[in-house]
């Protein structure tokens, strides 16, 4: 038997330092952790597995090179029989079976002294820099001059070319790499999955920071091996100093004497430098749209980069001592610490369709919520979902759901005409149900569901979770505040355009599932679409007491390739009287063209937002005055500020909303004995009213509802 240990290096990784032991513990192995100085929990995290940990020396600079240095010397000291060690940063997860095929490929070639496999990111569609990452760490397969941070080595080859040079800030591992190649070792990237990684790269200036520390790395790689016959990162720091300062400085030196000519040059050159760039990923497989965003940061990562060489060069001509470039918050990484384990609630997924992908992208942003598996009725695409978003397990079946003791909470995001058998197969088997729109198709089955969830004592809600959207609670605080008076009137839009005229057959969620057409003509607008705004209005102005609406298929042919077995309202519009005598006019349709708007009109103005389907939408208030004998509506937007700040959503579309807030929102009420924001009372009456306007083609008269709900909560960082 082979001995194994493995060093972990952090600082301030929270959840993620969790999940990287969780990852790595087991089977006798010895494992050492070294900290950084952290200030959250790290250490005692630590601890709590059983691991040993170093905390390294607070007056001395912190890198990661002394860290893996310090975790080696601490491995040998407690096995010093130890033959290969792995390296692992805090923030990855070891994906099964990689320390037993690195081990093995090491056995099987006693000339390669490192190993290394595919690191991914586990979240790249959080945000475009993490798609970034995901694609710097796709590197080609066989003999590499380098590996990355995360890599099996030879204890024997590592221990005899010193470790890592712990002076380095950045870029120690392959500098580590030119040494044991110069002593005649090997170094090797195999085709296979070996850790998953959690970039947390949301915004510019982390990657500008990123990129900085990249190019301080390759400056200090060219100064210590640029020699020959090595000449190690020498292409990579001229290509910098060109890209970055000389070409730029010559366009704009003649530009003058070449009448801008120099200028045109420079961008036709920076076109072909992309161009080069696109092809080469796009060769390599990846997406149009993927291969021209990296292209184009990778020449804007000149800028940064060349900071990153000046800053080396002036601290070396000044003896200055150097500092790691940190481009992750303390604060975004200790976010998730906030959940206790009694918190969290597992999930599980039935139906992997387009939607899917919304759910999996923001569920990052939930750490009460850790996903268990996920299935659907096609095999072919669960198994394809679940790769793409590396879901730990698939089921062959719902019942395996629901015998599953783990799962809390089942997301139902079937086809709408199986919400209602699928819920009602969960809430019998005791599981909690967070369903897609509509919460049923008929009232009788709604009915049937809240009943039965409120029989067992089980939480029951339905999408859309809008209503909890930064925007919707900030539209709602206006409200309570009085600040455009008594409300009379609202105008609530809800079109999206010729859809049937669009490429939709070209539409592609990040997973590659295509738009599903064919269901949502069928399903119809008003049933997909109108809840978005029939819950804010319910919540702002209580229960709906009369409908009169009109719905109506005013284009059957869809030019659709499939025939269409229904067809639906593909335009609706209603008069809405509330308990609190408020009146509201909702428009749907996927003909007149996209305003998906809001206005509440009140004594005192109007109160307004463009886009309900980003929850950072601005909303604003516009003054109505008198002038001369009229009243006017004012000119100027007056701005509100968002009652907290949206988070970044990194995937496309026009789908700017985080679609799991209601299901963590259900969890949370789980973990505190709440009723929901979003009840199942709340949810039958909202399924009511959208039925009512779409059921108008048919009923074509005036409605009168017949369900009510109890008063909703606003969110508490909303509370006035």
């Amino acid at each position: 038997m082979h001995q194994i240990g493995v060093v972990v290096i952090g600082r301030n990784e929270g959840n993620r330092l969790k999940n990287c032991l969780l990852s790595v513990v087991g089977e006798g192995r010895t494992i050492v952790y070294v900290d950084s100085g952290s200030t959250d929990n790290s250490v005692e995290l630590a601890k709590s597995f059983g691991v040993h940990v170093v905390k390294l020396d607070l007056s001395v600079p912190f890198t990661a090179a002394r860290a893996r240095n310090a975790g080696f010397a601490a491995l040998l000291e407690l096995e010093p029989s130890i033959e290969f060690v792995q390296f692992v940063d805090g923030d990855c997860r070891v994906v099964e079976n990689w320390l037993k095929r690195a081990v093995d490929e090491l056995i099987a070639y006693p000339d390669v002294v490192v190993v290394c496999g595919r690191r991914r990111e586990e979240f790249p569609n959080h945000s475009i820099y993490n798609r970034f990452c995901n694609m710097e760490w796709d590197t080609p397969v066989g003999e590499a001059k380098a590996c990355g941070g995360d890599a099996m080595m030879r204890v024997e080859a590592f221990k005899k070319v010193g470790g890592f040079n712990s002076t380095l800030i950045a870029g120690e591992e392959p500098e580590l790499c030119v040494r044991l190649r110069q002593a005649g070792g090997k170094i090797i990237r195999i085709d296979a999955e070996m850790t998953l990684h959690d970039a947390q790269i949301t915004r510019l200036s982390q990657w500008w920071k990123r990129s900085l520390r990249g190019g301080h790395a390759y400056a200090e790689g060219a100064w210590l091996h640029g020699s020959t016959p090595e000449k190690h990162w020498v292409k990579e720091s001229r290509s910098i100093w060109l890209w970055g300062l000389l070409l730029p400085l010559l366009a704009i030196a003649t530009a003058w004497f070449t009448w801008g000519f120099s200028i045109l040059l420079l961008v036709i050159a920076y076109t072909l430098l992309i161009y080069r760039m696109y092809r080469y990923w796009r060769q390599r497989g990846y997406k149009s749209r993927d291969a021209i965003s990296y292209s184009v940061f990778c020449a804007l990562d000149k800028f940064p980069q060349l900071q990153g060489q000046i800053k080396f060069h002036v601290s070396r001509l000044l003896n200055k001592q150097r500092t790691i470039v940190e481009y992750k918050s303390a604060n975004s990484n200790n976010l998730p610490d906030a959940v206790s384990a009694k918190d969290k609630k597992y999930i599980a997924i039935v139906g992997s369709g387009f939607v899917a992908d919304y759910y999996l992208q923001t569920l990052p942003l939930h750490p009460q919520l850790e996903l268990v598996g996920v299935m659907d009725r096609i095999s072919d695409r669960s198994s394809k979902f679940a790769a793409f978003y590396n879901v730990p397990h698939i089921y062959d079946s719902l019942e395996e759901i629901l015998k599953d003791p783990k799962v809390d909470i089942v997301l139902n995001l079937t086809n709408p005409s199986s919400h209602y058998a699928v819920s009602k197969a969960c809430l019998e088997a005791g599981k909690h149900v967070y369903s897609e729109k509509p919460l049923a198709m008929e009232m009788s089955q709604a009915h049937e569901l809240v009943n039965l969830a409120k029989q067992r004592g089980l939480y029951l809600s339905s999408a859309p979770c809008s209503l909890l959207s930064e925007t919707a609670q900030t539209v709602w605080k206006a409200l309570r505040e009085n600040q455009i008076g008594r409300v009379r009137l609202v105008y609530a839009e809800m079109d999206d355009g010729l859809v049937h005229k669009m490429p939709y057959s070209k539409w592609l969620n990040e997973s590659g599932t295509p738009w599903p057409y064919k269901d949502e003509f069928e399903v119809g607008c008003t049933l997909e679409h109108a809840g978005y705004y029939v819950t804010w209005l319910t919540a702002f102005f209580g229960p709906a007491e009369i409908v009169s609406a009109f719905s109506s298929c005013i284009i059957p042919d869809k030019e659709t390739d499939v025939k269409l077995d229904i067809n639906a309202p593909d335009f609706s519009v209603a008069c809405i009287k509330f308990a609190s005598g408020v009146v509201a006019r909702l428009t749907c349709s996927i003909i007149a063209p996209h305003d998906h708007s809001l206005k509440i009109i009140g004594d005192e103005g109007v109160l307004g937002i463009d886009d309900a389907w980003f929850y950072g939408a601005q909303v604003y208030i516009r003054r109505s005055i008198n002038i001369g004998y009229k009243r006017w509506e004012g000119i100027w937007k007056q701005s509100l500020p968002l009652a907290k700040k949206a988070p970044r959503l990194g995937y496309r579309g026009a789908h700017k909303m985080d679609f799991c807030r209601g299901v963590a929102e259900m969890a949370s009420a789980i973990a505190q004995q709440r009723s929901p924001r979003l009840s199942a009372e709340f949810s039958l009456h909202n399924n009511e009213l959208v039925l009512a306007i779409h059921n108008a083609l048919e009923t074509n008269c005036t409605y009168k509802m017949t369900t009510s709900f109890e008063p909703i909560e606003p969110m508490p960082w909303a509370k006035s």
